[in-house]
């Protein structure tokens, strides 16, 4: 009979104290779990000479060895013995044994269980993983088990897997409220979970326990909590929170360009372009990056974790905004925001001066892009038309520059501007582009290129304003400088060099329209000067020097003061004439003292060497053609007149200038000796000294249009060498007197005109030079009743009883009187003898007449009568 000792039996609730027989003892006996068609049972053994122990059980009051599970060999240690086969909803009793080998069998008090009314669920939870996932959410989701009413999750941060002790079956309370609250879990009754307010960028571990149960909120619950699914994911990072920076633009053309950044702290970047600013990109989108412009809206130029793009395709009048976005994750991707000053730049197209609202290179209105050029920009200075010239007076830095045809570029005294690649200067067939630098102002290029266009095959006198020796511009071009000690052209060769200050006659080989382009490393600037030489001054076959315009811009020679030794007239050539200007008395062709850039032009030495020094404070603004520019201000001190020779083929001017410190002699600084031209169809028309010198521009003492009686003859040669009329005129009166009359004297015919009336035409057969046929007389009053008066004779004409009766106070010696009349048909010529007194006929019907008198091929008198026969 087996003897019942007490044993220490401890439940969940309830606790026996410990019993030890014969060295026996079974101790802290629980039901460790105990569900719907299952239980566990723990107990202790605190033996190591056991031949077997488990637990028996029975559904009715005295469990016997009918149902048991069992341990062989077993030693002191913890053991849980699983009692399974049971039924849902029933009571059962049990007792834990130890059988101890040779002694009686141990056994504690019979204690009962009531199984849970839901079995355990058949499986784990099972294919669990991470459905989606944000910068602040998991979401996951699992397989559904059979039979399974809902499912309690836990987590943690990390990767450790969260403890599930606390979660128990049949918890005496509403599930979902005691796991929530007591767990620190979940209860969800769907196959998904929300994590929504987790860290970014942080693991996470979760555990997933199916339970069976009538309802979610239900008191009775069977979890399964052996192999619980376990589940590990990682939020993604949220938004960059360090920008892009430092948008720039390197190697840029006309097409393309190669745009630079620094990286923010996003894991990726994206470069988006378009010609007006961009827009927010949107979180979860991919976008595909194609380098070529398709000029259809923002587009992706980039996507990757590098510092550069290169982008091709683009139009250089327009300008494109690009702007990095930093972005984390690669799904779903987060950008970051659009912040212009940091992360955008603007690639501004080819920037052309417009002049709008000022002549300020830094406002922004005057340009086409609507921006001032920046460092790395291609600039062109466009013909401003009637809007301000671009003017520069700070320090700016640029890529290129080209100042076209008509563009002006002045930069002042402060003003210095650093061009990284070349500085091109245009010009065409009716202007020319012009870089104006006031006295320290300053400009640096790569370099300096100054294309002078020539618009038909003649000669040309040119200069060159860069630096650049080579003869290599006037390959193409037959070319020669001047030898003022030979008094010819001279031909290059291409071992010639060429100096900045010199002056060449070129024409381009064929007869077409070209290009000279002068180049070196920078434009000429600050003062040049070069030696002028006369090597027989006692003939003014020689003395010319030809000069070149230093400089990239127009100079205006009446901004020059004559230096010792050097006429104060220039002479430029138009293509088939020269032309010339005084400075001293601002007299001579219209807009001839505009010498434009890359122009050539003469001076004339007096001595037999001199030096020409030309300064930044000759140098204007470019025009409209090479001859163009407002009219000089009148002198008030000045009077004069401008003869004009016309053969039907070309045209010549001779200038008479009243201006004080004039002579009849050559006045260095205020005549002009008249240069030829060689081309045969053109006349020539110039004034005579009483030295013989023969001058283009003759400045005279305007006292002499103050004398009383006004009478001053002035010789006038002309050379011609086409056959046909010849029309002498006046082409131009400024600020003469009304009372002063101006007669054109022809000795040869004995004809008189008056130039402020009427124009004198010819027939030249000499086709020659010829200086004694003409004079101009400069007098008052020629068409009064007492005639011209000659201060050495007093002469009176007058009608009697229809005769022509002359009288003069002392004899005429040599003399003849033409009479015409009004159609001009000659009526009387006659010689006149050593008389103080002729008397004439008057033919019939000669109403009108005019009475000329001569003596020595001089004018002495002039008359208009009327007959009233």
């Amino acid at each position: 009979m087996q003897k019942l000792l007490p044993l220490q039996l401890t439940f969940i609730i309830l606790f026996f104290g410990a019993l030890t027989i014969k060295g026996q003892t079974i101790t802290d006996i629980s039901q460790h779990r105990k569900e719907g068609k299952f239980a566990i049972i723990e107990y202790t053994l605190n033996s190591s000479s056991m031949g077997e122990c488990g637990v028996i059980w029975s559904s009715s009051g005295n469990p016997d060895f009918t149902n048991k599970v069992f341990n062989t060999s077993p030693s002191s240690s913890v053991y849980q013995d699983s009692v399974t086969g049971l039924s849902t909803s029933t009571e059962y009793f049990f007792r834990v044994y130890a059988i101890e080998t040779g002694v009686d069998t141990t056994y504690s008090d019979v204690q009962s269980f009531t199984t849970q009314p839901w079995p355990q669920p058949t499986l784990s939870t099972q294919s669990v993983s991470v459905s989606s996932q944000d910068s602040t959410s998991l979401s996951f989701s699992w397989s559904n088990s059979i039979g399974v009413t809902f499912w309690v999750i836990k987590g943690v941060e990390g990767t450790s897997q969260p403890s599930i002790d606390n979660i128990i079956d049949m918890p005496g309370s509403e599930a979902k409220a005691y796991y929530e609250t007591f767990a620190n879990a979940t209860v969800e009754n769907s196959t998904s979970k929300l994590y929504d307010t987790l860290s970014s960028n942080t693991n996470y571990t979760f555990v997933v326990l199916p339970a069976k149960a009538e309802d979610i909120d239900g008191i009775n619950c069977n979890v399964r909590q052996d192999y619980p699914a376990t589940i590990q994911g990682t939020t993604l990072k949220g938004k960059p929170r360090t920008h892009a920076s430092n948008v720039n633009f390197t190697d840029v053309t006309g097409t393309s360009a190669t745009v630079n950044w620094t990286r923010g702290n996003g894991d990726n970047c994206v470069v988006f372009m378009n010609t007006s600013e961009l827009t927010e990109r949107t979180d979860g989108t991919t976008y595909t990056a194609d380098n070529t412009w398709n000029n259809s809206g923002e587009q992706c130029v980039y996507s990757g974790t590098g510092t550069s793009v290169s982008v091709s395709g683009l139009d250089e009048t327009k300008n494109y905004h690009f702007t990095v976005f930093e972005y984390n994750n690669n799904d779903p991707k987060y950008y970051d925001k659009v912040y212009p000053s940091i992360n955008s730049g603007i690639l501004l197209g080819k920037a052309t001066w417009n002049g709008s609202v000022s002549s300020t290179w830094t406002d922004d209105a005057n340009w086409s892009t609507s921006k001032a050029p920046y460092s790395a920009q291609e600039v062109i200075i466009a013909d401003a038309g009637s809007n301000n010239d671009a003017q520069l007076n700070s320090t700016q830095s640029i890529g290129s520059m080209t100042i076209a045809s008509g563009g002006n570029l002045t930069i002042d005294n402060s003003g210095d501007l650093t061009i990284s690649g070349d500085l091109t200067i245009e010009s065409d067939g009716t202007d020319q582009g012009a870089l104006i630098i006031s006295g320290t102002g300053s400009v640096s290029a790569s370099n300096a290129i100054y294309n002078r266009h020539m618009n038909d095959a003649n000669w040309h006198l040119v200069g060159n304003p860069t630096n650049g020796a080579a003869v290599d511009p006037f390959i193409g071009y037959i070319t020669a400088t001047w030898s003022e000690p030979d008094a010819a052209w001279n031909s290059l060769n291409s071992s010639s060099t060429l100096s900045p200050m010199e002056g060449y006659s070129v024409q381009y080989a064929t007869a077409a329209d070209g290009t000279i382009e002068f180049s070196g490393s920078s434009f000429n600037n600050d003062n040049q000067s070069i030696g002028v030489t006369n090597s027989n001054t006692s003939d003014t076959a020689y003395g010319w020097n030809l000069i070149g315009n230093p400089y990239p811009s127009p100079i205006d020679w009446n901004l020059y003061t004559p230096e010792t030794g050097i006429s104060g007239t220039v002479y430029q050539w138009n293509g088939s004439n020269y032309i010339q200007y005084n400075t001293s008395t601002s007299s001579g062709d219209a807009n001839a003292n505009y010498i434009q850039p890359c122009q050539g032009f003469f001076v004339f030495a007096d001595v037999a060497s001199a030096t020409l020094t030309l300064s930044n404070s000759l140098r204007i603004k470019s025009g409209t053609s090479y001859y163009k520019k407002p009219a000089v201000e009148k002198n008030p001190d000045k009077s004069a007149f401008t003869l004009h020779i016309d053969n039907g083929i070309g045209q010549d001017n001779a200038y008479i200038v009243f201006y004080p410190g004039g002579t009849a002699n050559y006045d260095n600084s205020l005549d002009g000796h008249k240069l030829f031209t060689s081309n045969a169809d053109i006349p020539q028309l110039y004034s005579i000294t009483n030295e013989n010198d023969q001058l283009a521009i003759s400045t005279l003492d305007p006292a002499i249009l103050d004398e009383e009686p006004v009478y001053y003859e002035i010789p006038v040669g002309f050379k011609n060498n086409q056959q046909g009329s010849i029309t002498l005129s006046m082409s131009e009166v400024d600020q003469m007197p009304d009372s002063i009359d101006i007669l054109l004297a022809d000795h040869y015919t004995f004809d008189t005109i008056d130039l402020r009336s009427s124009d004198y035409e010819f027939v030249d057969t000499d086709l020659n030079q010829v200086n004694d046929r003409f004079s101009i007389i400069v007098t008052k009053n020629a068409s009064s009743q007492t005639g011209i008066h000659n201060p050495k004779q007093e002469v009176l004409a007058y009608i009697n009883n229809n005769q022509l009766i002359i009288e003069t106070t002392t004899p005429i010696k040599n003399g003849r009187i033409i009479v015409s009349d009004m159609m001009g048909r000659t009526v009387i010529n006659r010689e006149l003898t050593t008389k103080e007194r002729f008397q004439f006929p008057i033919p019939e019907k000669t109403d009108i007449f005019v009475v000329n008198i001569f003596t020595d091929k001089t004018f002495l008198y002039r008359k208009t009568l009327v007959s009233k026969q």
